[in-house]
């Protein structure tokens, strides 16, 4: 079943289950007049409805070792890289303030988290496999307490003492 909504200028192809939903949010949509990518309510609404139908039925052609991989880099390799390259900018861009702390441990913590939901608008406006997107995402938030924890843990011990 499919069913066009003005605000995404394409064709949307849902489950006779989730057409209501739809329909009612883009009436919403169209009321208020808010652009869909800006409305981070109907982001995670749209987020968990693909994350739900993603592991209902998982794809065909889908393979693990990529989406592993993807995780491993996105919760491991980036916070990783992103540690070196504020320790560099700490020890060459010295910033003497109350709140130096602060700002550094808001640069690392940024770094460590899931892949944001609007990576599941873009999927979903582009036309691509969206099931595929939406185990990526799944395979990031099961894996995000543990990392997280970690790269936290190791966050407050690096910039305590600056």
């Amino acid at each position: 079943m499919a069913l066009r909504c003005s605000l995404y200028r394409r064709q949307i192809c849902y489950s006779g289950e989730s057409m209501l939903t739809i329909i009612f949010l883009c009436s919403l949509l169209w009321l208020i007049k808010f652009d869909c990518c800006r409305c981070k309510q109907i982001n995670m609404m749209m987020l968990g409805s693909t994350l739900t139908q993603g592991v209902k039925s998982i794809p065909e052609d889908f393979r693990w070792a990529p989406n592993l991989a993807v995780a491993f880099g996105k919760l491991i390799i980036v916070p990783t890289i992103a540690t070196v390259v504020v320790c560099m900018f700490h020890s060459f861009v010295p910033i003497q303030t109350d709140t130096a702390a602060s700002l550094y441990f808001a640069m690392l913590i940024v770094t460590c988290t899931p892949t944001a939901n609007n990576i599941n608008v873009m999927a979903e406006i582009g036309g691509v496999n969206k099931d595929t997107m939406a185990l990526c995402i799944l395979t990031q938030y099961l894996f995000a307490p543990v990392t997280i924890t970690f790269w936290v843990t190791v966050f407050q011990f690096l910039v305590r003492d600056w």
